[in-house]
Formats: structure tokens, C-alpha cells, sequence
């Protein structure tokens, strides 16, 4: 099987997978959005060529994916069209799912190039791997308060943009000065007993 047939039932079946939780795309990209932010995940794919001499001299692939999640409003506010979905590399969040597996590394998946049924076992891994740790990640990341919050846990990891994003997401959030509210009711709870969420 060469790469690209692998990949082709990777689409397939990551698509399927995903469909009933929303999201939708094409070309190893899927996307879904929510009220307050955009959500994404990409296939990253890397072909490996056999080494010189070897044995079996038929192509694999590689792949992982990348988890993605725009806040609505850090969009509106960085003056960017709300209503498309952002070009790769310019999400407020972009993650490897490799950081959510139960032990954190940056995992690739080989397929097996000898035939559909060897690859299709790695890809049933990698997609039962996307919906066991991937989704609930994105799942835990549905609002900008949940943006928020998990870089203000982060906040001595950040980046400078996420320095200025957390800022703004603080002052839209209303815990800053001014901004329109969008606090859910257990942020008014918690701020009132004096948690910074």
C-alpha cells in the first residue's frame, strides 16, 4: 500500500469519526465551531522512505495530529473574520495530541505499507486514540473561560501572543477593566470566594 492510499483511509475513517461530534472538513483538516471559539484538528503525515538495502522496499507513513481551538472573540478583537475558519498556524492554541496520551510524547503512528488490513489496525489506533484523548481535551476547551483559564495556569509557559491574548480574554471576560461579560455563573461563585478563575 503506498502512502498516499493510507492516507486517503486515515481521512476517511478520522472524518467518519469525528462527524458525530460536529465537526467537519476534508484533506486531513477537520473543524467544528462553538459558540465562543473555533475548534480544529490536522493529520500531520510524514512519508518514510525505506533505508538503502533494505529488505522490504515499500514506503510507510507516519502520522500524528495537532489539535487546534480560536477564541471568537480574540478573533474579533485581533480584527480577523470570525465567520471562516483559521488558516493553520495562526490558532490561539495548538497542541500535539502526543500531550494528552497517558504518558505525554510526541507519538507518530506507522502504517505499515503491506496491505490495507495492517494499515487499518493503526488506523483504528490512531482514531480511538483521537476520540479517547484528543476530543475530551478539545471538549475541555469549549469557551474562553476555559481558554483562559488553562493559560493562567500556564502562565509562566506562555508565549508573548498568549501573554497578550490571556490580557485580552481577562478584560473581555470582565475581570479586568470593562469588556462585556461572558462569566458563567460558577466564574461569578469562584471569583467571589476569592478563586481567580
Amino acid at each position: 500500500m503506498v502512502a498516499q492510499e493510507t492516507l486517503t483511509l486515515l481521512n476517511s475513517a478520522l472524518g467518519e469519526a469525528l462527524h458525530p461530534y460536529g465537526f467537519r472538513g476534508a484533506n486531513r483538516r477537520f473543524w467544528r465551531r462553538l459558540p465562543q471559539v473555533w475548534q480544529a484538528m490536522w493529520i500531520q503525515p510524514r512519508r518514510l522512505d525505506p533505508d538503502e538495502g533494505a529488505e522490504d522496499r515499500k514506503v510507510q507513513v507516519a502520522f500524528t495530529a495537532d489539535i487546534g481551538v480560536a477564541s471568537l472573540a480574540l478573533l474579533s478583537a485581533e480584527g480577523r473574520d470570525k465567520e471562516r475558519v483559521p488558516a493553520r498556524g495562526t490558532w490561539h492554541r495548538e497542541v500535539r495530541i502526543g500531550a494528552f496520551l497517558p504518558v505525554p510524547y510526541d507519538r507518530w503512528w506507522v502504517a505499515p505499507a503491506n496491505g490495507e488490513p495492517e494499515a487499518m489496525k493503526v488506523i483504528q489506533d490512531f482514531v480511538s486514540s483521537v476520540l479517547t484523548f484528543a476530543l475530551p481535551a478539545l471538549d475541555s476547551l469549549d469557551s474562553d473561560v476555559k481558554l483562559r483559564g488553562v493559560w493562567l495556569l500556564e502562565a509562566q509557559f506562555l508565549s508573548p501572543p498568549e501573554r497578550v491574548w490571556l490580557q485580552e480574554l481577562i478584560r473581555t471576560t470582565n475581570l479586568g477593566s470593562g469588556g462585556p461579560s461572558t462569566r458563567t455563573e460558577e466564574d461569578r461563585r469562584n471569583a467571589d470566594a476569592g478563586d481567580p478563575r
